[in-house]
């Protein structure tokens, strides 16, 4: 049973009138008032020609229990993919992805080297360039290979290896930790030439597919949609270098950053003069950065963090973060590419196999590579699927929305933005930008988790401090340097001008929500028989979270990650860790569903997101949000789940008339709920009950309904606190609903009003109404 509250018997539902009891308020200020002082009661349908009723004795009420919800908390185990029988060295998690050529079986007597403590391969994920092994060159056995195994069901290589390369795998072999011996016989260079149709081209397995990837191909390389900007956007994500590049999306901080990290562009328009603008002619006019990463993480970057502190005292930790969570041999798309051997768009156009025309964008046309050339620029290395440079883009957008959290979603959004990119300049693919953002979603998985938690930590903090100070340098407002103030400017248009021909970076959120999405998929139908599998988390997904939801558990970000995964049965996404499905632009907007009960402590002496957050994503399920610490929490989705809310401590914002989701709605302890929905009445979808000191928070607006619009019984103890923040549009005579509900028992305990606002609250027998005077 509830705790007993007792109210006078003239309260009671029963009530045959909507007779009001005002209780009158000065204009306070925001000052707290006591009601035990204030009230000042009128009966309603009582028998009595007087007040006698104002002093009966009062009739004791029960307040409802807390919502039970479900009384379960939900999981995201990792799962485990398939390795061949007895493959032991084969790690079934992505995670342990290894590249050490030194520990090929070509460098050790044709006997690959294992880890004697987890029995994994050094060197399981490499390619032929010095690190590949016969032992490790497929599917099932190449770490690098198998998460985009579902483009197996699209399209059959010609061979079954990674092959594609100028040299052939040695013979090799390896004994796992168990004692089990497997030989692996060589591999030759592939029969493959890279020219579609002509006889040493793969299988087409799903052709409607194959042939709707050409066709977006077709569609954003027209000159219809192709313009000017879109032409040059692409250019320039092909020329530049890939960090440089994405680090647009830093939007009002990329200046900022530039100068921080030594970082420059090396170029910014398609050149006309005849050389590149180091000189080179080779490929004019295409002209790709050097290898100089001045031009890409920033001048004297390096994997060695020493080195990087003593190139850059004030940066360094940062550009050291960067290049380890962005570039190592596991994060290469090379294997992939010898492996399934699909040509890229413009190659099928040029054999006259394409069902629709599709060009290379004006200044590319020189980056494609040749036939028959044994070296570099051989066509045989060039497969469309995965694309590279989206895997690049994606990597790097992940590594700066770790360090800069207040852009984590514009970050994310312009390293897909780079992949479409590709295909507008007739590079690549739609379902070959699909697998390259798999793979740098998966390469920055691996190498930041790889990064040690304290050097992680630090190379945040460094990040955050230098871009603040720089901030308030820059503009001379010192709130730039307080989280609210920095968050408010890295959200701005600030810098809007000089972002360049790029959608991203200062798009609403909304529009990016929407393309990023879009992207995911590229519209590809859903094959409705594979749909509706369970999720799953990869190991260490979770870790990407950390700074932008830092007051979430690991394991609760990890079931952040399996509430707002796509669907399953999408071409190309369905591996078996679920790497393809996971979309982390969502999950930074928090849960996507309860399917447990869900506290969230969030403690504002922390500052950052762990003071003040938002989830803005549409949220089901049959859980309970329980809401504890001293932060604020924000609810913006039109949220369906079932369990209830319950407000213990710190503030909970609803800035949707549907964030309170279909359960009951429970303030107790020193909990907040405001009301911060516009003009619209938040809408609570079964009883309110408000105990404690617990205080409802809310604008009110005149002619409008009210601001609390409640399905059942409305609960107020005793010390229940009114905090109105403003009301709007009001005259003298008026009365505002606060609080509508089928039924009320009790009354707030204290009520404060802002300075100029003198208002009488009156009960009725559903309700709270403030009458102004």
């Amino acid at each position: 049973m509830g705790a007993l509250l007792f109210m006078p018997n003239y309260f009671m539902p029963s009530l045959p009138c909507p007779a009001l009891r005002p209780t009158s308020l000065p204009a306070l200020g925001l000052r707290a008032v006591s009601l035990a002082v204030l009230l000042a009661l009128a009966a309603c349908g009582s028998s009595s020609d007087d007040d006698d009723n104002a002093t009966q004795d009062p009739v004791a009420i029960v307040v409802p229990e807390a919502p039970a919800g479900l009384g379960t908390l939900d999981t995201a185990d990792a799962p485990d993919a398939t390795i061949p029988a007895g493959r032991t060295d084969v790690p079934t998690r992505r995670i342990h992805a290894l590249v050490d050529g030194s520990k090929r079986g070509a460098a050790n007597g044709g006997v690959n080297v294992i880890d004697p403590v987890t029995g994994y391969s050094l060197n399981n994920a490499g390619y032929p360039s010095g690190s590949g092994d016969s032992c490790y060159a497929d599917e099932n056995t190449n770490l690098s290979i198998r998460p985009l195994k579902g483009f197996l069901a699209i399209w059959k290589p010609v061979t079954p290896y990674m092959d594609a390369y100028q040299s052939p795998l040695p013979t090799s072999s390896v004994t796992t930790k168990e004692g089990y011996s497997f030989h692996c016989p060589a591999i030759p260079v592939t029969i493959w030439t890279g020219i579609p149709g002509d006889g040493t081209d793969g299988v087409i397995l799903n052709p409607a597919l194959h042939k709707a990837n050409l066709e977006y191909s077709g569609k954003v390389t027209a000159s219809g949609y192709r313009n000017a900007d879109k032409a040059l956007a692409a250019y320039l994500d092909d020329a530049r270098g890939k960090n440089y590049s994405v680090s647009t999306g830093l939007g009002p901080l990329a200046a900022a950053w530039h100068t921080l990290a030594k970082q420059e562009s090396y170029i910014d328009a398609v050149p006309t003069g005849g050389t590149c603008p180091d000189g080179n002619v080779g490929s004019y006019p295409f002209c790709s950065a050097p290898d100089d990463n001045k031009y890409n993480v920033g001048e004297g970057a390096s994997h060695d963090k020493a080195a990087s502190v003593a190139s850059n005292a004030a940066f360094g930790l940062v550009t050291n973060f960067v290049m380890r969570a962005t570039n190592d041999g596991t994060a290469s798309t090379n294997p992939t590419k010898y492996f399934y051997k699909y040509a890229r768009p413009y190659r099928w156009n040029d054999a006259g196999l394409s069902p629709v025309p599709i060009t290379v964008a004006p200044g590319l046309e020189n980056a494609r590579k040749q036939p028959g050339v044994a070296s570099d620029n051989d066509i045989r290395k060039d497969s469309d699927f995965p694309s590279g440079h989206t895997a690049e883009g994606v990597r790097g957008a992940y590594a700066y929305a770790y360090l800069v959290p207040q852009r984590f979603q514009e970050m994310l959004a312009r390293g897909v933005e780079l992949g479409e990119n590709r295909i507008v300049a007739g590079m690549h693919s739609a379902l070959a930008v699909m697998g390259g953002r798999m793979n740098g979603e998966i390469a920055a998985l691996n190498l930041i988790n790889r990064i040690p938690q304290e050097e992680r930590d630090a190379a945040y903090a460094q990040a955050q401090q230098a871009l603040r100070a720089a901030i308030v340098a820059t503009t001379g407002d010192e709130a730039a340097a307080t989280d609210a103030g920095f968050q408010a400017y890295a959200l701005s248009d600030a810098g809007k001008d000089a972002t360049g021909p790029f959608d991203t970076p200062y798009a609403t959120h909304a529009w990016n929500k929407a393309e990023y999405r879009r992207v995911l998929t590229y519209g590809f139908p859903q094959d409705l028989s594979k749909a509706g599998q369970p999720a799953v988390v990869p190991e260490g997904a979770e870790t990407l979270l950390e700074t932008r939801l830092p007051y979430l558990s690991a394991a609760q970000r990890r079931i952040v990650l399996k509430t707002t995964a796509l669907d399953s049965g999408y071409p190309v996404l369905d591996d078996e860790e679920g790497f393809g499905r996971l979309n982390f632009f969502d999950a930074a907007d928090g849960y996507g569903a309860f399917n447990g009960d869900v506290e969230v402590t969030m403690d504002a002496d922390l500052g950052g997101f762990h003071a003040s957050d938002a989830w803005r994503n549409d949220i089901t399920g049959q859980g309970k949000l329980t809401k504890l610490g001293t932060g604020t929490l924000a609810l913006g989705g039109s949220n369906t789940f079932s369990g209830g809310t319950v407000v213990s401590a710190g503030t909970l914002v609803a800035t949707n008339p549907g964030a309170l989701g279909a359960g009951v709605v429970y303030l107790n302890g020193a909990g907040t709920l405001k009301l911060d929905a516009g003009k619209a009445s938040v809408n609570v979808g079964d009883s309110y009950v408000q105990t404690g000191t617990s205080t409802l928070d809310v604008v009110l607006d005149a002619g409008q309904g009210a601001a609390l619009q409640v399905a059942g019984l409305v609960t107020l103890d005793a010390n229940s606190v009114l905090r109105v923040r403003g009301v709007n549009g009001a005259q003298a005579g008026q009365v505002v609903p606060v609080i509508a509900g089928t039924s009320l028992q009790g009354t707030f305990g204290k009520v404060e009003l802002p300075d100029g606002v003198n208002g009488t609250l009156v009960y009725s027998a559903g309700g709270v109404g403030l009458s102004i005077q």
